[in-house]
């Protein structure tokens, strides 16, 4: 999709998209619980050296 000043109508590029609903019966979610958050800390997998200031 361009963007800019030249970018023009994205409505003419753009594509609907199809989307179903599902009523779930209140018994199956008694147990369910939100999942906990990932223990990730946003360094990709690196380590960072220690600080010697």
């Amino acid at each position: 999709m361009k963007r800019g000043p030249d970018a023009g109508d994205p409505l003419d590029v753009c594509h609907p998209i199809g989307i179903e609903v599902y009523e779930v019966d209140a018994e199956l979610l008694d147990d369910w619980a939100p999942p906990q958050r990932a223990a990730y800390r946003n360094l990709h997998g690196m380590n960072l050296p220690a600080w010697k200031g």
